[in-house]
């Protein structure tokens, strides 16, 4: 991300260009890193674990994962995945400057979700449409979808950006590294 307050340390470039020279890294501009974990995750044979302190991450992809922040493994089931994705729709998310709906926060997208199994978009657009009207809720219910949800599929992928073509997940095979290839 481009923020002003943290700068990229002096040897990113040269990490960058050693890592895309060596071992064909590439990176994309056009899709954040959450977004492209949880694809690789999704589009993967291979049994997976996310390593990451984010919570987007870690409760919106399916599977075993790892909050290296906290020392701690999360599990998120399938159900879980969506009622989180739902419960961001609708109080938005801060941290990221994603608003969601005046007033609602974690209690109160819980409470209404909770004991929910199905329609959670028709629910959450309804929200949205009974406090900011139909043509405002459903532009800003589209708006922060689209902001919260992690792009998991080709489908995903094409909606959003449409032609562009995720790069091939580089596997690099399982053994450590010696010092010389770092």
């Amino acid at each position: 991300r481009k923020d002003s307050k943290k700068r990229r340390p002096v040897i990113f470039p040269a990490l960058q260009e050693h890592l895309m020279q060596r071992w064909g890294f590439t990176y994309m501009t056009e899709l954040e890193a959450d977004d492209l974990v949880a694809y690789y995750s999704y589009n993967t044979e291979r049994k997976t674990t996310i390593c990451s302190p984010d919570k987007d991450v870690l409760y919106q992809c399916v599977g075993m994962h790892y909050n290296y922040r906290t020392a701690e493994f999360v599990h998120t089931s399938p159900e879980e995945a969506l009622k989180f994705l739902w419960k961001q729709v609708l109080m938005g998310d801060a941290t990221d400057g994603i608003p969601g709906l005046k007033g609602v926060g974690e209690k109160t997208s819980e409470n209404w979700l909770k004991g929910r199994t199905k329609d959670f978009e028709g629910f959450a657009l309804k929200k949205y449409v009974e406090q900011l009207g139909m043509t405002e809720g459903i532009f800003r219910f589209t708006q922060t979808f689209r902001l919260v949800y992690l792009l998991k599929t080709d489908d995903d992928v094409r909606r959003e950006l449409g032609d562009l073509k995720i790069p091939e997940l580089v596997i690099l095979e399982d053994k450590p590294l010696d010092t010389e290839e770092w």
